[in-house]
């Protein structure tokens, strides 16, 4: 340690000497570093040590007027000991204070980003002419870490769609640390057919449902707006990022700055026997195809539920593991479009987002925007159930 310059030599010795008194009391009440003593015992440390150099201070103080200068400059030796000897406490397990400091520090920045806003969004389901009622369902749930959005079909009943609607919000919930790991998603959508299917079993229900979610957070890690798309079946979501010069909230640019042309893109493949690699897939595990259908008649190849099309002797031929998409968000230009199957059976991703759009530039909303969609694939001749939910970000 270096010690200020002191007038006086005796000045200095007895600095020098109640220096290394005061380290000696210090090593005796905490022990060697290596024995990594707790912040309680640091700090008690600390005013046991302030209070043995007040008392000193004390003792030492010259009474004459001709010594101030040297009770100033013996009082100045001494602070600067306790300067350096605290800071040298409170780096002791310097690691773990700094993580525990930017951790919370963080914590505390980040929780009034997390949540993406919103502009608008808007959803609607309506049953088709099958003759049977509405299998479709959709969730839209958020919370202060992320925003979901999910349109789901069902087919053979609407069990494991309501299954869907009252699980999947909460096992994604327990997921979340910070944001997503894609890995964990997939376990946790993994587990939800598992469930299902173990309960379907018991009952002999043979429903099953298609699913596409939407995940829409602001990455702590990254500090950026993202999205996650989960594919399992037959439904899809589009997105049109519109050109804007726009900034996020704060002043701050989005992910990617901002959006540079107009485009619709495809967010998801289709899992069924138009999507090759999807079709070699379930060859590969033997699976027998017939009119495009699994075992002819199943046409999604990935859903929750369908036990009759999951027995041992079928293993794999139809799985419930999600296609799982993460992209950065553009917000303040993005619009999406998810919808189940009975939309994208007569409706190209253009002509449905141009449908929206029209709607949009109208100022009738993200609702009117959905339910033009579906009334526009119910005109073109769609017999199924559709569920379409717009969002604006």
């Amino acid at each position: 340690m270096k010690l200020r310059n002191t007038q006086t030599s005796g000045s200095t010795t007895t600095s020098n000497g109640l220096v290394s008194r005061l380290r000696r009391e210090k090593t005796k009440l905490l022990g060697s570093p290596s024995t990594s003593p707790s912040n309680a015992t640091q700090v008690a440390v600390a005013s046991s040590t302030k209070k043995s150099v007040s008392k000193e201070v004390e003792r030492q103080q010259p009474h004459s007027v001709s010594h101030n200068n040297d009770a100033a400059q013996f009082k100045d030796c001494l602070d600067a000991f306790l300067s350096e000897e605290e800071e040298e406490d409170n780096n002791v397990d310097e690691p773990h204070a700094r993580s525990s400091i930017k951790q919370g520090g963080s914590q505390k920045a980040r929780s009034k980003r997390r949540a993406v806003r919103i502009r608008d969004s808007g959803h609607v389901s309506v049953e088709g002419a099958m003759g049977h009622a509405n299998e479709d369902r959709l969730i839209v749930r958020s919370n202060e870490q992320f925003h979901l959005f999910v349109v789901i079909d069902g087919h053979g009943g609407s069990n494991a769609a309501d299954f869907i609607v009252d699980t999947m919000f909460a096992a994604f919930e327990r997921v979340y640390d910070d944001g997503f790991e894609s890995r964990a998603l997939e376990t946790a959508a993994c587990d939800l057919d598992k469930e299902f299917c173990t309960r379907a079993r018991r009952t002999q229900d043979y429903s099953g449902a298609c699913y596409l979610a939407i995940i829409v957070y602001m990455d702590p890690e990254t500090d950026t707006e993202q999205k996650i798309v989960l594919n399992c079946g037959d439904c899809r979501a589009i997105v049109k990022e519109e050109p804007s010069k726009k900034e996020a909230k704060g002043g701050r640019k989005s992910s990617t700055s901002q959006c540079e042309e107009s485009r619709v893109i495809a967010l998801s493949d289709d899992h069924c026997a138009r999507n090759r690699s999807e079709k070699l897939r379930a060859l590969e595990a033997g699976a027998y195809i017939q009119n495009n259908r699994i075992a002819g008649v199943l046409e999604p190849f990935r859903s929750l539920g369908d036990i009759d099309v999951k027995t041992k002797s079928m293993k794999n031929w139809v799985i419930a593991t999600p296609e799982i998409r993460k992209t950065p968000l553009a917000v303040g230009c993005s619009t999406l479009l998810l919808a189940t199957d009975g939309v994208w059976g007569v409706l190209t991703n253009e002509v449905a987002m141009e449908i929206v759009q029209t709607e949009l530039e109208a100022n009738r909303g993200a609702a009117r925007a959905a339910r033009a969609v579906v009334d526009k694939a119910r005109e073109r001749g769609s017999q199924d159930d559709i569920t379409a939910i717009v969002v604006l970000i």
